[in-house]
């Protein structure tokens, strides 16, 4: 089975000096970078990863971009609560891994028998 990758987008783009500075500039451009990032890690390459950003319409959507599933919460849900809800849910919660430096984020995950990285 193939690991789960949880990527908490907003808090990766914050904490990294260069996607931070990209946000400053425009939001847009610092989650594509993000994207690009993820796309060509090696060590991901052989996993199915999923980007969570807080999101605001009224219902919780998806796009893709390559071959990540890019997920934007519904107004007044954080994507903490996604990725928490996303690690519960999958078939084998062993092969879950969140990034993410938020601690109720790596603990939730862990919980349900994942893994969480800051």
């Amino acid at each position: 089975m193939k690991r789960l990758v949880l990527v908490d987008g907003y808090n990766i783009i914050k904490r990294d000096p260069i996607l931070s500075g990209l946000e400053r500039r425009s939001l847009q451009t610092a989650r594509e970078a993000l994207f690009a990032r993820l796309l060509s890690s090696y060590n991901l390459r052989a996993c199915d990863v999923i980007v969570v950003f807080d999101g605001q319409g009224p219902a919780e959507t998806t796009d893709r971009w390559g071959n990540l599933k890019i997920i934007y919460s519904m107004s007044g849900q954080t994507a903490d609560t996604v990725i928490a809800r996303l690690a519960t849910l999958a078939r084998d919660p062993s092969q879950v891994v969140a990034l993410s430096d938020d601690r109720e984020i790596r603990q939730a995950v862990t919980q349900s028998g994942g893994v969480g990285l800051g």
